[in-house]
């Protein structure tokens, strides 16, 4: 239920929802349909204009890019690399199985980049998404081999992000382990963040996949489908950090 309220106040579907109530209202109070319509429309342009996808990340993305030579400071001695899934495509044809999202393979890349900078061992957390046959940290282990890089530690069970936390925190604290780097999109640290410093682990941010840098040229004033798709991400991230201060689970 938690899921379908929180597409029907997402765009598009709030949209709609907003034209039909204007096409209720036509015959009989025509100034608050056009009132409703005009939200409606008027929403739907502004979320698909690339500057404006840019400011609404921005709130999102307080972390910059992870300078290596910090880790060498007091007070930094990460000892794994936490890498959460970002969703999994299902039954992909091509490969005859489930596969990471892009979400997951731009996180899966940079943490295979700081395990190779780092040599610090690799944490893979997320759980089996929707009718997939596998888990995302299963079709992520399996791109690792592939590489011959062989992950420390298959968490498969977290459906969300403070699942992540909660499960990846149980198996690295029986390991001895207290602080890492939680390797995820920009726009998902403070959420990811707050999770895991809720059940306990010190966490050191890893960027990857910032979405709030735009130019100022007239390119990123034109509409586009990308940037209506991504700021209904950044609008849903919102909601989430919102839900999860009120201590509510992930929507």
């Amino acid at each position: 239920m938690r899921y379908i309220l929180t597409a029907l106040i997402l765009p598009p579907a709030i949209n709609f929802i907003l034209l039909l109530i204007a096409l209720i209202l036509w015959r009989n109070n025509r100034r608050l349909a056009v009132l409703f319509g005009g939200a409606s429309i008027l929403t739907l342009l502004l979320l698909s204009i690339p500057i404006v996808k840019c400011s609404l990340f921005k709130g999102l993305e307080p972390y910059p890019a992870l300078d290596l030579a910090t880790l060498q400071q007091p007070g930094r001695n990460a000892q794994a690399i936490v890498v959460l899934g970002g969703g999994i495509y299902v039954k992909q044809p091509e490969y005859g199985a489930s596969v990471p999202s892009d979400f997951t393979n731009r996180r899966l890349l940079y943490a295979a980049y700081l395990h190779e900078q780092t040599g610090l061992p690799l944490f893979l957390s997320g759980g089996v998404l929707g009718d997939a046959e596998r888990s995302e940290a299963e079709a992520m282990a399996e791109i690792l081999r592939r590489f011959s890089i062989e992950p420390g530690w298959i968490e498969s069970n977290s459906r969300n992000t403070w699942e992540n936390a909660e499960f990846s925190v149980e198996y690295l604290q029986h390991s001895g382990i207290d602080q890492v780097l939680l390797a995820t999109d920009a726009w998902h640290l403070p959420r990811a963040v707050y999770s895991f410093e809720q059940q306990g682990m010190d966490v050191i941010p890893a960027p990857t996949g910032f979405e709030s840098r735009c130019g100022t040229g007239l390119f990123h004033w034109i509409p586009g489908s990308l940037s209506f798709f991504m700021s209904t991400y950044a609008i849903r991230e919102y909601l989430g950090l919102l839900a999860y201060r009120w201590g509510q689970a992930e929507p």
